[in-house]
Order: C-alpha cells, then structure tokens, then sequence
C-alpha cells in the first residue's frame, strides 16, 4: 500500500494531504517525514513481517508513523493512547510488537518493548531521505493489525495483508466512488479500523484528510465549524455522531450542501433519521449504509439509502 501513496505523492507533491487542528503537510512532507522514521526503524532492527505498535495522540504523525512503519515492511498495531494501561500491555505482549512508537515526551519501554520517539519536533525536519525499498512484492506481507473491542471476551488480534486492503481500496474506489478530490473527516479512534480505512480512502487517490480533535466529536457546534472551514466532502460517521446533526432540518441542509459521500456505520441506523438525511442532502450526495468486521477489511456489505426514495 505504500507504494500506491509514494506514487500519489510524487505525482501531487505540493497538494495538502493531513491536516489536524494545529498544521497542514502537504504530500511531499508525509512521505520524507515517513521516510525518515522508515529508515530509523530499519536501522534499529525492525525487519520485515514485524509488528511496530503506534500510540500516537490524534495528529498528523499518527499517520506518518503508520505510513513509515509499512515502508519498513512492518505491519503497525494501532494502539489508543488512551486505552487503560493493561489494555495496552495485552496489545503489546499478545501482538509480539517488536517496538513501540510513542511521542517525544515518552522516550521509555511499555510491557517491555523499546520504544521510539516521534513527534511534532519531527514536522520541522528540512533535509530529504531517500526512498526505503525493503521489499519489492510486500502483497501477502501484514499491514497492520487490529484488535477487536473484547466485548464478547479477550480482544482478538486480526491481521490484514496488504493484498486485502489493496483489494478493498479498489472497492472504495469503484463502488463508494473515493477520489483526489474526496476531503475527508477522520473521527474514528486510530485503534479501530475505520481509522485505517479513511487513511487509505485518502492517501490512496491523493485525496486530503483532515483529523477531527477528540473534543469536537461532542461539540456539535466545534464539529460544524470544522467541517464548513475544510470544505468536507466525505465522512464515515457512527449514528450517535451523525444523528443529531440532522436534527433540525435548515442546520442539516447548511452542514453538507457540498457533500458528496456520507457513510454510516459501525452501528444500527434507523430508516427514519437515514430518510431524515437523505431529505437534508443534495441529490448529487451519495448516502450509503456500510457494515462489516475487521476480518473482512472494515467493508463487508452497504446499502444506499437513495433506494428508500419515498418510501
């Protein structure tokens, strides 16, 4: 998958591909930035088939880390900063991450895996660093590993190889219709994989992200402001995120008249607040109902509410 982005990346090298609520890095940066921790990772004996866990808080780095542990023919563990500590020491031990990523002022090991520092320190790196090819054919190697919630016991560890996101970045592709010119929100914690799956919806197609702050998740009016200030076109919510946006009718319409793709998941839906936003939105905007487990790669089956039509 990396490839797929070091290809965007040389072919849109000044369009912005992150953004968080403090700066912007454009395609050039997060594949140098990537590049850079790629080969410190190398360096220090990261080998390819390894697992590298990330914990990360919510910014652009979360996903450079991601972007360089795959140039470095590693699969990254995701793991959320704030998980309760046994939570991680399960991911870390059960996962047998052979190195952990964690911010500048964390330079110590965690359940007895070495640590490496990343950080904003890091966005102010001027000099370039050379592509890192450690495997030409990495199709059947892991990308990353994600651990199920635990709800119905022991959280579960799924590997997913690069040939299964390859085939579902396809899919985004051609049946939810991801673009250069999808912007999308990203909301999800890193450690599920709708994180991973905005990653790739993005990266993959020269798209830009634009990383939600916790906080705004539960501040309508913060979420608001951040969608119309980015000009967001494209965003996978859960009902109990999307719902009350749709509450008043004139707000909805004001949210995404530019939207071009909605995706609700990870939850039941109700017809009615699905009719409720397909009266809200454009007819140009795509409204589809999506579910699916991490062993099949987040996308297992949708549905597009346009079917309901006035019913």
């Amino acid at each position: 998958m990396h490839h797929l982005i070091e290809q965007v990346a040389k072919n849109n090298p000044d369009k912005i591909a992150i953004s968080d609520d403090e700066s912007t890095a454009n395609y050039t940066e997060i594949d140098q930035r990537a590049n850079h921790l790629a080969h410190q990772l190398v360096a220090n004996g990261i080998l390819p088939g390894d697992h590298v866990a990330i914990s990360l808080p919510r910014s652009i780095e979360m996903f450079v880390a991601a972007l360089a542990v795959l140039k470095a023919g590693a699969a990254f563990v995701p793991l959320d900063p704030d998980y309760p500590q046994s939570r991680k020491d399960f991911v870390l031990t059960d996962s047998g991450a052979k190195a952990i990523i964690v911010p500048d002022e964390m330079q110590t090991s965690i359940a007895g895996v070495g640590s490496f520092s990343y950080g904003k320190a890091d966005r102010d790196r001027t000099e370039t660093a050379p592509q890192i090819n450690i495997c030409d054919d990495p199709a059947q190697l892991p990308a990353y590993v994600i651990y199920t919630s635990g709800s119905t016991g022991q959280p579960k560890g799924v590997v997913v190889s690069h040939c299964a996101i390859g085939a579902m970045v396809e899919n985004w592709r051609d049946d939810f219709g991801f673009d250069d010119k999808s912007i999308i929100l990203q909301m999800s914690s890193f450690a599920f994989d709708v994180a991973v799956a905005d990653f790739m919806r993005s990266l993959c197609f020269g798209g830009q992200l634009v990383i939600c702050p916790k906080d705004a998740l539960s501040d309508q009016t913060s979420l608001i402001k951040l969608i119309k200030t980015h000009n967001i076109n494209t965003a996978d919510f859960v009902p109990a995120v999307l719902d009350p946006l749709t509450s008043d009718e004139h707000v909805a319409k004001y949210i995404f008249a530019h939207f071009n793709l909605i995706i609700c998941g990870s939850d039941m839906w109700s017809m009615a607040n699905a009719k409720r936003l397909l009266a809200a939105c454009p007819p140009s905007c795509r409204i589809l109902h999506a579910y699916g487990l991490t062993e099949t790669v987040v996308d297992a089956l949708y549905f597009d509410v346009a079917a309901l039509g006035g019913e």
